[in-house]
């Protein structure tokens, strides 16, 4: 057998390989997550309505070689906020943004459940194929009683953009996209009639390196800040 054959026959097993893992993993899960109020929106990308003006959303990842861990991010939004943000970072956030085929996430507050909640190295618990309830379960469990308990206390713009300023350990602006983080803020605290400067103070301790983070490498975080204040809601 050449070599060519053998690597394409490799490769394919590995994609078979990747698929099954995919399959068995969401089917043990979304069983579980249907009971929490998620329901799947794409791929491995689910969400929960409900919440008074916030959305929630769970987003898993399966990954190695072929696939052998799974991590998971936990996100919040305000669609008309997100939607802000996203015009925003176009706008002001770089070059990047404005490119076509530039995708933004459907949040852009998150935290990495597996790193608050220990699941291991890079935050993923290792996928076992005869082990996928148990991993399944720990997920589901670690989510059902050390996010949610959390983040179902904020329902309103109010309470979001208290939360999102914070930087507290289950979710902190590390893990975020910092500059669409800012602008979030910036729309809920605007739109519940905090004052400019008021707004301006608080989010400004956080431009560097927070919202520099997310944005263009000639962009001044400060300048975004300004703009997303001034643009339009």
């Amino acid at each position: 057998m050449s070599t060519a054959i053998f690597d394409n026959s490799t490769a394919y097993a590995a994609r078979q390989v990747s698929q099954v893992a995919k399959i068995t993993f969401r089917s043990t899960l979304e069983p579980g997550l249907a009971d929490l109020g998620f329901h799947r929106v794409e791929k491995f990308l689910y969400r929960s309505d409900g919440h008074g003006a916030i959305q929630h959303f769970l987003e898993f990842q399966l990954w190695g070689g072929p696939l052998n861990y799974v991590l998971c991010d936990f996100g919040m939004a305000s669609a008309d906020g997100h939607r802000f943000a996203v015009e925003c970072l176009k706008l002001y956030g770089g070059v990047s943004y404005s490119w076509e085929n530039w995708a933004p996430r459907v949040f852009g507050v998150w935290c990495q459940v597996g790193r608050f909640c220990g699941w291991g190295p890079r935050s993923s618990l290792k996928l076992n194929k005869s082990e996928m309830h148990n991993i399944s379960d720990r997920s589901l469990r670690d989510i059902r009683d050390m996010i949610l308990p959390k983040a179902k206390a904020v329902t309103s713009l109010e309470a979001f953009a208290d939360q999102i300023l914070k930087d507290e350990p289950w979710l902190p602006w590390i893990t975020s996209h910092g500059a669409m983080r800012a602008a979030e803020y910036i729309y809920a605290a605007r739109r519940i009639g905090t004052d400019p400067s008021t707004i301006l103070s608080a989010i400004e301790p956080r431009a560097h390196p927070d919202v520099k983070s997310g944005l263009g490498r000639n962009v001044d975080a400060f300048a975004f800040i300004e703009s997303v204040l001034s643009h339009r809601l």
